[in-house]
């Protein structure tokens, strides 16, 4: 591979962090109210079987990952 080919992801992260544009695939969660505690989502709730933590989904809300209706949480 040369320098100037780039793989599907490089190409994907490039679109994504640089052109600042949306993902090809985002997960798309469907919230009831047994999901809410305290006003925060419960992301493994919403992912169960996903590796990530508690903690970690918390980091992800309050950097603004987490969007709902494309209003950031």
């Amino acid at each position: 591979m040369t320098m100037m080919q780039q793989l599907p992801l490089e190409e994907e992260l490039i679109r994504i962090f640089q052109q600042k544009d949306q993902p090809d695939e985002i997960p798309d969660f469907r919230l009831s109210e047994d999901m809410l505690e305290d006003g925060l989502i419960l992301l493994p709730k919403l992912a169960p079987g996903s590796a990530s933590s508690t903690s970690n989904d918390r980091r992800l809300i309050q950097q603004g990952a987490v969007k709902v209706r494309g209003e950031k949480i």
